[in-house]
């Protein structure tokens, strides 16, 4: 009987599992030897705009996005606590009309500005994936605007806010994913206490978050065999 694997939407590094799909992250100004071997975002992080023009990024894109393994842009996004908020809005405008263009969800990183990500992703149709998510699931549903928007939980979930665990809880099961980020744990630590919280069987949780990851599959990728 096929066991579903464990999915990690996002993550800073290599699988620690032979049953885990790991979605590495590729930093678009500085790409690696990930590319190969893993399913891969790529995008340019709103730290790190002052560090590229326009056209470069542009450039970047088009080219790392030929890769057979890129399944999203990102992580992108708007951070309220870092300079040059201009540069990062122009920065993210590129790269969501970029990622529409060629139909591939993102991965977003979102600090204290969730009016400019409204704005910039109101028409926005493919699937969106909020990083690291902690808000309320209002927030939430004010983001779905194509009903394609999903959050992905991670290390906060281990020490989670009333207000993460009620989100954790209410979420729709198909809305979900979860991530190790840069947390050196396996993932499936993150599954068991997630598990726990939603009170469901873990195995139950890693088959629903096997067939969100396959909704959002571009077409372009190529599958890729467990270790």
């Amino acid at each position: 009987m096929f066991k579903s694997p464990f999915i990690n939407i996002h993550s800073h590094r290599k699988p620690s599992l032979a049953s885990e799909i790991c979605v590495r992250n590729a930093y678009l100004h500085k790409p690696s030897k990930i590319l190969t071997r893993y399913y891969f975002s790529a995008g340019l992080h709103p730290w790190h705009v002052a560090k590229q023009d326009l056209k470069t990024i542009a450039h970047q894109l088009e080219d790392i996005t030929m890769h057979p393994f890129c399944m999203a842009i990102g992580e992108i996004g708007l951070d309220h606590y870092h300079p040059n908020m201009p540069a990062q809005i122009d920065a993210f405008t590129l790269q969501v009309a970029f990622a529409q263009a060629k139909k591939l969800p993102i991965i977003i990183h979102e600090v204290k500005s969730m009016q400019g990500l409204q704005k910039i992703l109101k028409n926005f149709s493919e699937p969106i994936i909020l990083h690291g998510y902690t808000g309320h699931i209002e927030t939430w549903e004010q983001l779905n605007f194509n009903n394609k928007t999903y959050v992905s939980f991670g290390k906060q979930a281990l020490h989670g806010s009333k207000k993460l665990i009620d989100t954790i809880q209410q979420i729709p099961s198909n809305r979900f994913f979860i991530e190790t980020d840069q947390l050196n744990i396996p993932i499936s630590h993150l599954y068991q206490h997630i598990s726990d919280i939603r009170a469901e069987p873990m195995a139950d949780l890693q088959t629903q978050l096997f067939q969100n990851f396959n909704e959002i599959l571009p077409a372009t990728c190529t599958p890729i065999a467990l270790e």
